[in-house]
């Protein structure tokens, strides 16, 4: 009952959100804005969600568990850190990390390579100028090599049918945080900067939990 609830909450917010008085009016004079096309980008992104669930406690059964896929997470959180890499490019990595092991469950010994391999390919989805492969294999301290991190690629693509694209909640965030800010909104708080920090923090900490 009660993830019924949440989902038709979610869903609740999801069609406010599409309902709303159009607030990107103002930037037609500005092409790379899209703000012909957002109302259709957002439509589309709802439309993944629905095609690209990633299953509740999906773990169930597996050799790996939540607390060794929370440590991997706090590990590549570090590592995008390192590398200072796009927002985007974590909340991707740990989509397709998530999106991949759901299908496809590993051992404990290969867990990292598929959070690095994850974080690879994500950085080719999201990177002006990703990491290279040997970036990679160094930050594990040259646990695995090259070819495996490689090889681990292929099966990711393989696995996932190179369908990368994929709604994230940085996209959500931006949206709402854009409606807040408009003088009708209905809210009694607009959302300032440091309120839209405060829930981007918020979002990072759910990431460990799957």
């Amino acid at each position: 009952m009660k993830e019924n609830e949440e989902v038709r909450l979610c869903q609740v917010f999801a069609n406010a959100q599409l309902s709303v008085k159009d607030v990107d009016e103002e930037y037609d004079d500005m092409p790379l804005l899209c703000s012909g096309f957002v109302k259709d980008i957002y439509k589309y992104l709802h439309q993944l969600e629905v095609e690209q669930p990633i299953r509740a406690n999906y773990m169930q059964g597996y050799e790996i568990n939540a607390r060794m896929r929370a440590f991997l997470i706090d590990w590549m959180v570090q590592v995008h850190s390192m590398f200072n890499l796009l927002q985007e490019t974590l909340y991707l990595s740990v989509a397709v990390l998530d999106r991949f092991l759901q299908v496809q469950p590993v051992s404990r010994q290969k867990l990292q390579l598929v959070g690095v391999t994850a974080m690879l390919v994500a950085s080719k989805y999201e990177e002006l100028y990703p990491p290279i492969v040997g970036d990679f294999a160094y930050i594990t301290d040259s646990a695995f090599a090259n070819a495996q991190i490689l090889e681990m690629e292929q099966l990711v693509l393989k696995t996932l049918n190179f369908q990368l694209g994929r709604p994230l909640p940085l996209h959500f965030l931006r949206r709402a945080s854009k409606l807040a800010n408009r003088p009708w909104a209905l809210v009694t708080t607009q959302c300032d900067t440091e309120r839209h920090m405060l829930a981007k923090y918020l979002m990072e900490l759910t990431l460990i939990d799957y």
